[in-house]
């Protein structure tokens, strides 16, 4: 498990830094529309590919969906490196033409420009999607059928440590891939190999809760209507998939701002991979460094504060950035500049990832163990796989809504109308981490506390 922590981090991190170099350095793309890209493509697909694994789940095992999803996933990667990489296609202004007869041009032209970027569009989500379900879905779901409460107390962590390590290796790896001519070809054998790697682990695992056929205790509906039934029914998944949404909501408007200031900043859409390269060095290292403060410094912290201290303070340095990005904090009077605030932003980032890695995915895998098995795994593919997809494109919806009405197509022009809808989320969450504090130690204590006969 450890080595598959290591493997699946730099596979992921590699295809997180290529998706968004070749989205953002098609014409006319900016990181604006990653957004929207997430909503109206990534999302859709992650509800299909999400159902399908429940399904080839429950009928097979937790091991053949882990091989299945990543070669299905990685096929439209050979696709693009090989045939789709330098194709230009005619599609965006068959678009615009179809479409600007009904409907005004600031709803058209988003529209055109990301039908005629669609090979780069679909490399993007099965990047996307990939990354996702190997990390946050497959790998979870491995160790939960392995682990009991007490053994994830102490291990979890520790696979947080390693994936952090992981991090500062895919930095290297970033910086070997950005000297190459052809950085898209180069990554995919690079993914191809780690991808090789970890089936092959994953296969000759000896551990037989790690492959065992999943069989609930009862049979029960694996459409999403029964998932949406399940959220509906039970606060605990509930308030999980709230926070996850929330979290990804507010981290992905900074993220884009940030992201579109470093692109407006390069001459080469190549050089967006040294950011990257910086970006997940000072990561891997800033997530090590608080694992094993966590794990040495103060062992014994409690569920309540490890899932607390990430709400607190992401709400903090989110609103923060904002506010510093439109100059309406005292201390950036009079001292604004572009540059000072990618060092802010990439500071944020920095503290938000820090803390989900170290601190609340830890609590979250902790919270999953004292429900029912049923619920468990249904509840894991709803938070993991669905909330993370909402919560990274939720508000995709709502940028497209802004293109459509404002016709401005950039963060900072859009951020006046977006930073009231921050505010509002932050009081959202607050109340959401609280509650379900409430809710894991009532689960706890009905799991644990004595029988009565």
């Amino acid at each position: 498990m450890s080595w598959l922590m290591l493997l699946t981090t730099i596979a992921y991190c590699i295809t997180k830094a290529m998706k968004e170099m070749v989205l953002l350095g098609q014409p006319e793309l900016g990181a604006a529309y990653l957004p929207v890209v997430n909503f109206f493509v990534a999302l859709p697909c992650s509800f299909f590919l999400g159902g399908f694994y429940i399904r080839l789940q429950y009928r097979h095992s937790t091991r053949l969906a882990y091989h299945f999803l990543c070669g299905l996933l990685l096929s439209y990667m050979i696709i693009y490196t090989f045939w789709f990489s330098s194709y230009t296609s005619g599609i965006g202004s068959h678009a615009y033409w179809l479409l600007q007869t009904v409907l005004p041009n600031s709803v058209v032209k988003p529209i055109a420009i990301l039908a005629g970027s669609w090979p780069a569009v679909c490399y993007y989500t099965a990047c996307e999607l990939w990354g996702n379900f190997t990390l946050m879905v497959l790998f979870w779901q491995l160790a939960n059928e392995a682990y009991t409460t007490h053994q994830a107390r102490s291990l979890y962590p520790w696979f947080v440590t390693i994936s952090s390590f992981g991090m500062i290796c895919s930095s290297y790896v970033m910086d070997w891939i950005h000297q190459t001519t052809d950085p898209v070809y180069t990554s995919f054998v690079y993914t191809a190999l780690l991808a090789t790697c970890m089936n092959a682990l994953v296969w000759s695992s000896s551990s037989p809760q790690a492959s065992h056929t999943y069989k609930p205790t009862t049979r029960v509906s694996l459409h999403w209507s029964s998932m949406f039934k399940l959220c509906a029914n039970g606060s605990a998944i509930l308030c999980l998939a709230a926070s996850i949404v929330l979290y990804y909501t507010l981290s992905n408007i900074l993220e884009v701002t940030l992201k579109e200031q470093v692109v407006n900043s390069l001459q080469n859409p190549v050089d967006y991979l040294s950011f990257m390269r910086d970006n997940l060095f000072y990561q891997g290292s800033a997530i090590m460094i608080m694992g094993l403060a966590r794990q040495f410094v103060f062992p014994g912290l409690s569920w309540s504060v490890t899932a607390g201290l990430t709400p607190t303070i992401c709400i903090a340095v989110v609103n923060g950035f904002l506010l510093y990005s439109m100059n309406l904090l005292p201390f950036s009077f009079g001292h604004f500049e572009p540059q000072s605030t990618i060092y802010f932003g990439l500071f944020a980032v920095i503290v938000l990832k820090t803390l989900k890695y170290a601190f609340f995915d830890v609590a979250k895998e902790m919270f999953y163990i004292p429900l029912d098995a049923d619920v468990r795994s249904q509840g894991k593919t709803v938070v993991d796989g669905m909330g993370a997809r909402v919560g990274k494109s939720g508000y995709g919806v709502l940028q497209f809504l802004l293109f459509s009405c404002t016709g401005h197509y950039n963060m900072i022009a859009l951020m006046p109308y977006l930073m009231s809808m921050v505010l509002i989320l932050s009081c959202l969450w607050a109340w959401v981490a609280v509650y379900l504090d409430q809710l894991y130690h009532a689960h706890e204590d009905s799991i644990y506390s004595p029988d009565p006969a």
